[in-house]
């Protein structure tokens, strides 16, 4: 973090480093502390990174729930179905397991009616970092947001899945 930080010409407040640390919590959380720290970024005074803009920003657990749902609110309910939609794509659901992420070719997504609305909602969540484009493939960027933010760390897919259609927030996505 230091390392970085520095080349970049920034400056990081002493306790920074130790709160991020503190917040790790299992193995793979370097996705999750990059979304944190780029959000922390985002909120930075001058050229320093704080504490504060990192508890702001939700900290390495909450930073990109957070931010799901701020690109969530930002679209039109038509754009809400179309997220939604391509979030439940975009899962593999888990037999008496975790959900996981899958990895879904682009033209399967962007396909038939309404591809340039989907394609429009692709590059917002890609923006948010909440979904990773690559040329031919879209898979979400982080399991959090499978296990967090689209059930709410609940299991409550039931009844939703069938429907295509919940109500609510992103976290509600599967309510």
């Amino acid at each position: 973090m230091i390392g970085p930080a520095t080349e970049a010409g920034l400056l990081l407040e002493p306790s920074l480093v130790e709160t991020v640390l503190a917040d790790l919590g299992e193995p793979g959380s370097l996705p999750l502390v990059s979304h944190a720290l780029f959000a922390t970024w985002q909120r930075r005074r001058g050229r320093v990174l704080a504490v504060a803009g990192y508890q702001q920003a939700g900290g390495v657990r909450q930073t990109i729930a957070h931010s799901a749902e701020r690109v969530f609110g930002a679209l039109s309910p038509t754009q809400q179905g179309i997220a939604k939609d391509v979030f439940l794509r975009l899962t593999a659901l888990g037999d008496g397991t975790q959900d996981t992420r899958r990895r879904v070719r682009r033209a399967e997504l962007v396909a038939g009616r309404g591809a340039q609305a989907i394609q429009v909602v692709l590059e917002r969540l890609a923006e948010a970092r909440l979904v990773t484009l690559a040329d031919d493939s879209v898979e979400v960027a982080h399991e959090a947001l499978i296990g967090s933010v689209l059930t709410g760390g609940k299991s409550r897919r039931v009844g939703c899945f069938g429907q295509m259609s919940c109500p609510g927030s992103l976290s509600g996505l599967l309510a």
